[in-house]
């Protein structure tokens, strides 16, 4: 194969890994958009609220696990068989334990029959996470392209179904039925693509099952403190200020929580090689987690502006303007998402160095500081307090897991600050700058997107100007593209 051809499959191929995140995203937003929209407030704060309800039972559920298994099967994927079935049948067994403590919870809650039956519905997709356990063979392997399908094919039909239903004149619950039905659909779905593309069945074997809850436990615990943090701020908004805050604050945190996706995408394309790194020669280099956190800040830092800079508008256009009070502590938020850039990569490298158990005392750290700040910030200021305190937190994790990443990458591979750090953050800063004042100087009667599609614009020829990229930046990226390619991994 010449080396157009292979550079040129690289690339479809690399591009398709991300397709099926923004795929995802995109559908998911607009589905939440015409909720809103079709529901009013107060109910879709039922269903924000039953969302985050259901969020810290799903990664109990879930023990962990997904992320475990990819450093598995990169490591030994002859066992991949018995590593996804002991996986499901661990993943079983605690789907119906979470089950019942979540319902054993709703029992405990002030009376309130829509909250009740509106959260207990969406509970019932516990158990797609016990199927879902074949998307981590996907993502071991680096072909989560052969996903894409099944995303559009399950999202689209979500989006048409609860439009169709609110079309004529349907209700929140017809609407919680059909997103239930269609998250089974999609783990039904992948597990069968799993089956055919691999040509193996899952088998459990109980010392495996053992092996793995060994493995998996700190991470399954640091997941639900992570979640219950991440989402606490709904249900004490709930208590303190009602279900109609919840509405508003549903949609800031639903753009926050979607554009997640990034930060996350970004990381777990990267952990196969920085298993693979680790596992050869201890700790990735200075210069691959340096240059890592360089590509990070470009993306992060025009998203937090154009995010903060617009978020009024961007609310609008979703969610409509009943949702307008959505726009401030969404500003908030999107610096939030900015530090989440920097905290996620580390904690992965804390993970692929075996240090889960650091990863839990930070986790840990990081909630008790949430949930306490939370009550004392939403009972006087509300969703802002809750953004705020949101905000906070990301940026204390952040501190913390890059600080423990690079301590424990050894002497020799910790930075040393130098006036090469000084000329990067000012190149940052004037890019960062002239995106701003592009944004601001830009007539109002404009539409948001070419305002920040100028913005982004400006900063990136401005990075460019300032020789922000060098040549080994791009021997870098066609470095990391190679590995993180289906094709390359099957030659």
């Amino acid at each position: 194969m010449n080396a157009g051809m292979k550079d040129h499959q690289i690339l479809s191929n690399t591009f398709s890994l991300v397709a099926i995140r923004i795929a995802g995203i995109l559908l998911g937003m607009a589905t939440q958009a015409i909720l809103a929209r079709g529901l009013g407030v107060e109910n879709f704060g039922f269903f924000t609220y039953g969302l985050a309800y259901l969020s810290v039972f799903l990664f109990a559920a879930s023990l962990g696990l997904d992320t475990l298994l990819i450093r598995e099967i990169t490591r030994a994927p002859e066992e991949t068989p018995s590593l996804i079935g002991s996986a499901m049948a661990l993943k079983a067994l605690a789907s119906g334990a979470a089950l019942l403590l979540a319902l054993t919870g709703l029992t405990l809650l002030p009376a309130n029959s829509i909250r009740t039956l509106s959260t207990g519905l969406l509970l019932v997709t516990i158990f797609t996470t016990v199927f879902q356990t074949a998307r981590s063979y996907f993502e071991a392997s680096l072909r989560s392209h052969r996903l894409l399908d099944i995303e559009l094919l399950t999202k689209t039909t979500t989006l048409f179904l609860i439009g169709l239903i609110l079309r004529f004149g349907g209700k929140l619950f017809p609407c919680l039925l059909v997103f239930v039905v269609m998250e089974y659909a999609n783990a039904t779905l992948v597990l069968r693509r799993f089956t055919k593309d691999s040509r193996l069945r899952p088998k459990a074997e109980p010392e495996k099952v053992r092996e793995l809850l060994k493995k998996t436990w700190p991470l399954a615990l640091q997941g639900i403190l992570y979640v219950v943090y991440f989402r606490v701020d709904m249900l004490i908004l709930e208590y303190y200020r009602g279900m109609t805050e919840v509405g508003y604050y549903g949609p800031a945190y639903a753009i926050m929580a979607g554009l997640l996706f990034l930060p996350e995408a970004l990381s777990r394309s990267l952990f196969p090689r920085l298993t693979t790194e680790v596992a050869q020669s201890g700790n990735p280099s200075i210069s691959f987690l340096l240059r890592l956190l360089k590509y990070f800040a470009t993306v992060a830092v025009p998203l937090v502006i154009a995010g903060s800079m617009l978020a009024g508008p961007i609310v609008d256009f979703l969610f409509g303007p009943s949702f307008s009070p959505a726009a401030m502590p969404l500003r908030y938020l999107f610096f939030g998402l900015g530090t989440v850039f920097f905290s996620y990569p580390m904690s992965l490298l804390l993970l692929a160095q075996g240090r889960q158990h650091l990863n839990l005392r930070i986790v840990a750290i990081m909630a008790v500081f949430n949930v306490a700040m939370n009550l004392i910030a939403i009972p006087r200021w509300g969703m802002m307090g809750a953004a705020i305190t949101t905000v906070f937190t990301e940026g204390l994790g952040c501190l913390a897991m890059t600080a423990s990443g690079l301590w424990f990458s050894g002497h020799a591979n910790r930075p040393q600050f130098n006036t090469l750090w000084l000329v990067r953050l000012s190149q940052l800063a004037a890019s960062g700058s002239l995106m701003a004042a592009i944004i601001f100087m830009i007539p109002a009667v404009l539409p948001w997107p070419l305002k920040g599609l100028a913005g982004a614009t400006g900063f990136f020829v401005m990075l460019i100007l300032l020789g922000w990229f060098t040549p080994e930046d791009k021997a870098f990226i066609r470095q990391s593209l190679a590995r993180t390619s289906p094709t390359t991994c099957q030659q």
